[in-house]
């Protein structure tokens, strides 16, 4: 009897341990939703398109989820410090990768596009430094325009922030109400500085965002000036001639002048409408003379209305 229950123990022992993986295994299964993880639980937090990332001794935390590519990278290159240069497409990707060396997170992120990076030993992390990034095929001699480009843009940005600063101290900030506006002084600035970073985006739909976001006014006329008349996307321009539209004053009637020579219908077009109401009578020779060289019906068109408009 007693040798008998002697064998039984191991293999009741063995039944109810199959019984509790089953059990397990049960919950986990179609019947049952899975337990969540800190990860997912994490995801469910962070808004669609919201890139988070961050760098530490050469490591990198990213959390994204349904965000473009090519926001993703571009964050990963301002925050990790490398000059990024090429097209990225705006696949979205949904990410959650945490303390990943950079080189990984880099060829994870460019599996499916050619691209070329430079790195630095870093002997006090003894980690590789990335310091620059090309993805796609970028000819040779476009590598010192994209990188003076680059710098043009840098230059923009810390002119906004520096005029910002002076036109917030000559206000005179004092205690309570005036703390109150100098935080948000401080916001602007540094909202309309990384508006202007984001101007840098090889992805035309992140340098129209930007656009769209941008005051007006100086000093960030200026900049919607510049992108109207150097960038490579008709959408980008006409966006900003359409917000240059909305300042007043001799820099934007005669930056829609300008933009009447554009070599896009729907540039010239928004130029037309917009200085009818930014400009005064006195551009009428102007959009005459700029006119007879249009060749398109129906910028020819809009033309005639607009020099009747402002006779």
């Amino acid at each position: 009897m007693g040798s008998r229950t002697a064998r039984a123990l191991p293999l009741a022992l063995g039944v109810l341990l199959v019984l509790s993986a089953c059990d397990r295994v049960e919950r986990k299964g179609p019947t049952g939703a899975p337990a969540q993880t800190a990860a997912h639980r994490a995801q469910e937090e962070i808004a669609a398109g919201e890139v988070r990332i961050g760098v530490r001794d050469g490591r990198v935390t990213v959390e994204c989820r349904e965000a473009p590519r090519a926001l993703v990278v571009e964050r990963l290159a301002r925050e990790a410090r490398f000059d990024l240069f090429g097209e990225i497409d705006s696949k979205p990707l949904t990410l959650d990768v945490q303390h990943q060396p950079i080189e990984s997170l880099v060829a994870m992120l460019l599996a499916d596009l050619p691209y070329r990076a430079q790195w630095k030993f870093d002997e006090r992390t003894r980690s590789h430094e990335l310091l620059r990034l090309e993805v796609g095929e970028i000819p040779a001699n476009g590598q010192a325009a994209a990188a003076a480009e680059k710098a043009r843009r840098k230059d923009m940005a810390d002119a906004l922030r520096q005029q910002m600063r002076e036109m917030r101290e000559k206000a005179g900030v004092g205690e309570d109400r005036n703390a109150e506006l100098a935080a948000r002084a401080d916001e602007q600035v540094r909202s309309e500085a990384d508006l202007i970073e984001q101007l840098r985006s090889s992805n035309p739909d992140m340098r129209l965002e930007a656009v769209e976001g941008l005051d007006p006014e100086w000093p960030t006329l200026a900049v919607l000036v510049d992108v109207l008349k150097t960038d490579a996307d008709s959408r980008v321009r006409q966006k900003a001639v359409e917000q240059v539209g909305e300042a007043d004053g001799y820099m934007a009637c005669a930056a829609l002048l300008d933009a009447l020579k554009d070599r896009e219908p729907v540039v010239v077009l928004q130029a037309l409408e917009s200085l009818e109401f930014t400009c005064d009578p006195t551009v009428l020779p102007i959009v005459a003379q700029r006119c007879t060289e249009a060749t398109d019906p129906t910028v020819q068109q809009r033309c005639a209305e607009a020099v009747d408009f402002l006779e």
